[in-house]
This record gives C-alpha cells, structure tokens and sequence, in this order.
C-alpha cells in the first residue's frame, strides 16, 4: 500500500507541461525519482559538492571540452567552477523538462550497469529532428517579424513544435540573428508564415544530452554531452 502511495504522488507531481513532447517519467523509478529530487536540490543551490557525489568517476562531455572521458574533478572545474556558472542554470533546465526512460539494450552505453535502463534528458530530444525542428519553451512566447523586442508580433506559442534551418547543414543567412542584446532563431509556423523567437525560450537552448545510469554505486551521472557542431 505504501509503494502505491507513493507512486501515485510521483505520478501526480510529475513535470509534464506538454504531452507530446515533453513528459518526465522519472516516477516510473522509485529510486530514481529521489535521486533526481537530491540533484535538482543540489543544482538550485548550486552546490558543487551534492553535484560531485552524483558523478561518475568519468563523464562524457564532448569532443573538444574536457573529453569524452572527462574526470570527475576536471569535469566540475570546467562546468561548475562556482556559483556564478550559467551552465547551473543549463542543468536545472534539463532537469526541469523532464526525463525519459530509456531500455539499455537499445543503446550503446559506455557505463557497466545490470539496470535495464537508465534515464535521459530532456525528454523531447527523441520527439524533434533537430536539424529542422524546435520547441517554444514557455507560455505564450512572441514570435516577431524580425528580430528586435520592438518588432511586430505575428503570433504567440505555447510548448510548441516549429520548424527551422537550425542546423550547421542547412542554416541560412537569415536562421541566426542578433539584436536588442538577445540571440534571435528564424521559424516557420504551421501555416507557413515565417518569424523570429528568442532563443534562449526554445530547445536550441538546452544543447546537451543528460545521461544518469543505476551503476553498483547506485545512480550516477554519466554523461552531460554536448555534441559536435553546438
């Protein structure tokens, strides 16, 4: 009974803002869902040493960063400095647009764990192509004719899904813009009028894959990656 219990209440304070594309199903893991409860706390007092005793020894990081396999304390030192790092708030956005279970058998992980799966965000990586898909990342966000805060308003998502040349293979003079101090991403709605969002209120925002895995040290981060070309 208690087991039900509380899988109701993770079930009911799940973070789902939009079914089709984003749905965290970290309740589906008792333990898990404690586990992201301890990082998401650890992260929103951006506390580099909660956020260490759930690394890995190694992380994957990327390509040019600190590795592939990227030691825990040069890992720390290169994203999490201080305080003062944005990518704390990079980490709670992952943590804040769910996470997907995932079946190891499907993928290649370079962790040993006898877990059948393990757990990934955010959730919506695998709903968008993202070379030519975004998603609006908040309520009834502007998206303009041009890029400028003074530019006439053409429409308002909501957690939407939109199209663009937002790829380094298919980007064009117009995708990327700058003004107003904000960083500008040209987008076609579904009746094919064309704007521009502010990007930092899309998924162009969130650029790394979060991998935790249930390791025989229990759950661990394994990889934050960002890949090649973001």
């Amino acid at each position: 009974m208690k087991n039900f219990i509380i899988g109701i209440v993770c079930f009911l304070t799940a973070h789902t803002i939009n079914a089709q594309v984003i749905n965290d199903e970290s309740y589906l893991d008792e333990s898990f869902y404690k586990f992201k409860i301890k990082l998401e706390n650890a992260v929103l007092n951006r506390d580099r040493e909660a956020l260490s005793s759930m690394l890995a020894d190694s992380i994957n990081e990327s390509a040019n960063g600190c590795g592939y396999k990227c030691p825990k304390k040069e890992f720390l030192d290169f994203l999490f400095p201080n305080k003062e790092s944005n990518e704390w708030t990079s980490l709670l956005n992952h943590i804040r647009f769910g996470f997907k279970k995932k079946s190891t058998a499907d993928n290649a992980l370079d962790a040993v764990t006898d877990t059948p799966y393990y757990f990934y965000a955010p959730s919506f990586n695998d709903e968008i192509n993202l070379e030519t898909q975004l998603i609006i990342l908040g309520e009834n966000v502007n998206i303009r004719e041009d890029a400028g805060t003074d530019k006439k308003v053409v429409a308002q998502l909501s957690y939407e899904i939109v199209r663009c040349n937002c790829s380094i293979t298919n980007i064009t003079d117009d995708t990327y813009k700058y003004a107003d101090g904000i960083d500008w991403i040209q987008v076609t709605l579904k009746n094919g009028v064309k704007g521009y969002v502010a990007a930092n209120l899309t998924s162009q925002n969130i650029s790394r894959d979060l991998v935790i895995i249930n390791t025989a040290t229990g759950w661990k981060i394994t990889s934050y990656f960002m890949s090649p070309g973001c």
